[in-house]
């Protein structure tokens, strides 16, 4: 289901759970948020991604702009008799950005929630849930364990 609907069932989902007073923006929600969640939207988004990268783009009479699929329109225009947009990248330059960026972490959110969530998660007996409604439950369980007992 989550599939069919891409991202539009996750705006829907985080909508119902901000109007049911689970989700207030703030820190402790943001993280948890990430915690429970983040993977599987990541996943939506990669979903949709490739669908759409692999879809083709019929021809119309009046052509605006190319017909193809995205994925070959972006790495092959020369096939496509259409401008190639990319640059050339000096490895200096990608040198300098591996220096400054930060890798991305093992885990989308803080250590510090990471850790007392799988804290919370090992004393009650709790697995990482693959199911959306199952991830919302462990979400506020956790959500109400942390407000009540920290």
């Amino acid at each position: 289901m989550v599939r069919r609907q891409g991202m539009q069932y996750w705006i829907n989902f985080f909508q119902e759970l901000a109007e049911s007073g689970f989700h207030d923006g703030g820190y402790l929600d943001q993280e948890l948020s990430r915690f429970c969640f983040l993977e599987m939207v990541q996943k939506t988004l990669d979903d949709i991604s490739l669908i759409w990268n692999r879809h083709r783009i019929r021809p119309y009479r009046q052509r605006i702009a190319r017909c193809g699929r995205p994925f070959m329109l972006h790495y092959m225009p020369s096939v496509f008799d259409t401008v190639d947009y990319g640059l050339e990248i000096n490895e200096n330059d990608i040198q300098v950005c591996e220096r400054e960026l930060k890798p991305v972490p093992p885990f989308p959110c803080s250590e510090l929630i990471k850790e007392l969530c799988i804290c919370i998660m090992e004393e009650n007996g709790l697995a990482q849930p693959q199911l959306p409604d199952e991830m919302r439950e462990l979400y506020i369980f956790l959500r109400e364990n942390m407000i009540n007992h920290l």
